[in-house]
């Protein structure tokens, strides 16, 4: 494996880094909320020992060797205090990209829509996707971020734009605290499964067998995504009406079965070109898009570039 590569801006973190794992309990009583009260100042001090206070504009961005794991396959992490008013975009990334706010406020928009963002919330930026974020003037902003490709059952679980999640702070400080470790893309793999766990219990349990359901669904679209499928047909092997089926789908996925038919089969054919060096013509096909002209069309939609360009992209960055 490569030494580590690390971009420095302005100022050097120190290192190596030290983070506490804390658990925050549910403020059930008075006495709990101030035990809730102390431990979560325990935990930003430690996240201050993670900055080690750096002054606004100060960054560390941590490059990570692209293994190419097939479910998570981390590609970047980092933390920067912001300057006032320091922005990024608009611009358009190539994989996943959380931002967890530590303290300080900023805005996030994407598209037309824009959000007031404050400690405690993650903001998600999606691949293809236009994004712009900008510090707060009067109180900027310091968060840290993970950037990572993953298969479509885990992108269905970042669907929102903004996201809140209980032990948030203690995920991220785990994630950073990797950067300067050996093996740091295995150890980075492991906290973001660690993350989608929590994403996941986060959503709650599933409302009757609707969770089983849905499981059955995507198992069965993941192992026959090459061959045609109607979303009409699956409802009916699990004998339910279509409607409800589409429902109970979007209810635990946030897409469609259709949108996730299409996010599958594109993300399998990026990644028969990528990994496994075929033609645009053999990954549409092997993918389930017997018409190359429908599958480049959508391709496009999805990742902002034609199938040929991802490629070829792709093997010049894996090729140093």
């Amino acid at each position: 494996m490569q030494s580590p590569k690390t971009l420095r801006r302005k100022t050097v973190l120190p290192a190596p880094i030290n983070v506490i794992f804390i658990i925050v309990p549910p403020p059930c009583t008075q006495s709990s909320k101030k035990i809730r009260e102390r431990v979560l100042q325990t935990a930003l001090y430690f996240w201050h020992n993670v900055t080690d206070g750096r002054a606004a504009g100060e960054m560390k961005d941590t490059l990570l060797d692209n293994l190419h794991m097939a479910d998570i396959n981390p590609r970047i992490c980092g933390v920067e205090a912001c300057a006032p008013g320091h922005s990024f975009g608009p611009a358009v990334r190539e994989y996943f990209l959380l931002h967890y706010v530590v303290r300080g406020k900023g805005i996030f928009r994407r598209g037309k829509r824009e959000y007031t963002l404050q400690a405690g919330e993650i903001f998600v930026i999606r691949p293809g996707e236009v994004t712009y974020y900008e510090a707060d003037m009067r109180d900027p902003w310091e968060y840290m971020w993970a950037g990572f490709d993953c298969a479509p059952p885990f992108a269905a679980l970042l669907e929102q734009d903004v996201l809140r999640l209980p032990g948030a702070l203690q995920n991220f400080s785990r994630i950073a605290g990797c950067g300067d470790m050996p093996a740091k893309e295995w150890r980075i793999c492991a906290r973001l499964y660690e993350l989608f766990a929590e994403l996941d219990a986060a959503r709650g349990p599933a409302q009757g067998h609707g969770g089983n359901y849905v499981g059955q669904a995507v198992n069965y679209i993941e192992s026959n995504y090459s061959q045609p499928m109607r979303v009409q047909d699956i409802a009916a092997g699990l004998g339910l009406n279509r409607s409800y089926f589409c429902r109970l789908f979007r209810q635990q996925t946030g897409l469609s079965p259709q949108e996730y038919i299409v996010s599958c089969r594109l993300a399998k054919a990026a990644q028969f070109m990528t990994e496994h060096g075929m033609s645009q013509e053999e990954a549409a096909r092997q993918a389930g898009y017997p018409d190359v002209f429908s599958f480049s069309r959508m391709f496009r939609r999805k990742y902002g570039m034609p199938p040929g360009r991802y490629a070829a992209r792709a093997r010049q960055k894996q090729g140093g």
